[in-house]
């Protein structure tokens, strides 16, 4: 995939944000095509996940225009620096919810699937319907696993559970406190939650979060 590239100089950046944030489209879409650069670049790291590339960058130009409208440019920082955050967030989801499309799933027993890389045909949704009464489920093999293909499958499940251990200990204190209280815990668990407990914002939760998502993805990825 190849993406056109503008690029902009800090003082065009601040002038372009601020015609874009008093409604000057133009100035928008200018700012969309000098980062949709960093859309593409996330969303390759996260191709393996089942999930078509296109979709990915079209989630992460959703991410840069909600960065967009949260950037204040009078704070002094880059917007690339701000936006790669709302970037990686809103691939991520996006990944999260194609692997969470079992029905009855909840969107914690994905986001675990997800760290364990259980990435298979089977997350497609049971209610879809392939041709009258039939559905999916209908036409999927239904007898029972060969020995050595339950004995593969426990073998590659302990594999990826050794694997995001090793994530989990490559995390900060901080991360990893978040990480398994917001995906790896059986309750259903906020930023608003998390917040007074890690005495920080939401919103740095969130960016601590966001880092330590991509550090556990690159580690599963490696493994």
């Amino acid at each position: 995939m190849r993406v056109s590239q503008t690029y902009l100089s800090p003082v065009e950046e601040v002038a372009l944000i601020r015609q874009a944030k008093a409604g000057d489209d133009h100035a928008r879409d200018r700012i969309v095509l000098a980062f949709s650069r960093l859309a593409v670049s996330v969303a390759r790291k996260y191709r393996t996940f089942g999930v078509p590339v296109e979709d990915l960058v079209s989630e992460g130009i959703i991410g840069l225009l909600t960065a967009l409208d949260k950037f204040d440019p009078d704070r002094g920082n880059r917007f690339y620096t701000y936006a790669q955050w709302w970037v990686r967030a809103q691939i991520l989801d996006c990944v999260f919810r194609q692997v969470g499309v079992v029905r009855g799933s909840s969107s914690a027993d994905a986001k675990m699937r997800f760290f364990r890389g259980e990435r298979s045909v089977m997350s497609v949704s049971m209610e879809a319907r392939v041709g009258g009464d039939l559905t999916v489920a209908d036409t999927l093999v239904c007898a029972d696993p060969k020995p050595d293909e339950l004995a593969e499958t426990v073998i590659d499940g302990e594999r990826r559970s050794a694997a995001l251990d090793r994530a989990l200990g490559r995390l900060q204190k901080r991360e990893r406190a978040i990480i398994e209280a917001r995906y790896l815990s059986d309750e259903k668990i906020t930023l608003a939650d998390l917040s007074p407990v890690i005495g920080v914002s939401r919103e740095r939760i969130r960016q601590i979060e966001v880092k330590a998502l991509a550090k556990v993805s690159k580690a599963m990825g490696a493994a």
